[in-house]
């Protein structure tokens, strides 16, 4: 038994610690590379075998929208990451202010300083595009409500009057459609903020 938890831990272990540098697994993907080598596991024993590794120092991990990912540690110089919330492609970046702010955190705080990760979330510029084409639609369709409200409110303002009780109806229903169309405007601002 001890030989099969041996032979699984090798298994995992090399096929993280042979990820090109920079990319970052899942333990759902690390299964399924080692299924196709003819290893069975499960995912909770791949998730132990990570986790061990992690204690050890081969990888660290990062928390992404696809969930706990994983890389080989100690292949490089220490970095820190970008991560688009949106899609989860994930980029590896050094800056030393970043890594100077983690050092002078820790000394304020009483720690001596070992190392520091920062993982900055945000959206990638193609999330980006896609988020401004949907609030561009979300905008549009607002104002297309507001400029139908105000042209309702126009046709009731400018309508024959019957009797002083129409006129005073049609004026209710007119500003009520402009108190609609300026709160539709409103929202539209409130999205531009």
């Amino acid at each position: 038994m001890t030989m099969i938890k041996r032979k699984t831990r090798d298994v995992i272990s090399e096929l993280v610690l042979a990820q090109a540098q920079g990319v970052h697994v899942s333990a759902q993907e690390l299964q399924e590379q080692a299924s196709k080598l003819g290893t069975n596991v499960s995912l909770s024993t791949v998730y132990r075998v990570l986790e061990q590794l992690k204690d050890r120092g081969l990888v660290s991990s990062i928390i992404s929208n696809k969930g706990h990912l994983w890389e080989a540690a100690g292949k490089e110089d220490p970095h820190d990451h970008i991560i688009c919330t949106r899609c989860g492609i994930t980029k590896e970046f050094t800056d030393a202010l970043v890594s100077g702010f983690g050092r002078t955190v820790a000394e304020r705080k009483g720690f001596i300083f070992q190392g520091s990760r920062f993982d900055i979330f945000g959206f990638c510029s193609s999330c980006k595009h896609a988020q401004d084409q949907v609030l561009i639609s979300a905008l549009e369709e607002i104002i297309t409500d507001a400029r139908l409200l105000i042209q309702d409110s126009d046709k009731l303002l400018s309508a024959p009057q019957e009797s002083y009780t129409a006129a005073d109806n049609r004026l209710r229903l007119a500003r009520e459609q402009t108190r609609k169309a300026l709160e539709k405007i409103d929202q539209a601002i409130r999205i531009l903020e």
